[in-house]
């Protein structure tokens, strides 16, 4: 085990699509909050016999797919605000 404090994005992901499947559906990050899966993934542990780096990795990767999921909708809410004020100004 590593001895980093913090979680390795990449590996929590392959830890996720290869290991979660084993006993469950793979749900979407975005079906909790960060702090949700805090506790989620820390109940996982204790189930699934993760280690601390092994829990840190999956909660990165989580945690990093709902940043990234956010960031790309905030973009879009962006682009879409901006594209109804220029046709707002052209109709005026």
């Amino acid at each position: 085990e590593s001895s980093s404090k913090e979680g390795n994005v990449g590996a929590g992901g392959l830890l996720w699509t290869s290991s979660c499947v084993h006993c469950h559906n793979l749900r979407e990050p975005n079906e909790l909050r960060d702090d949700q899966w805090v506790t989620s993934v820390l109940h996982m542990r204790i189930r699934a016999g993760l280690t601390g780096q092994e829990a840190r990795d999956v909660l990165a990767f989580i945690q990093a797919s709902n940043a990234t999921a956010a960031a790309e909708r905030a973009r879009r809410d962006l682009e879409a605000a901006r594209a109804a004020q220029q046709t707002q100004s052209q109709d005026d």
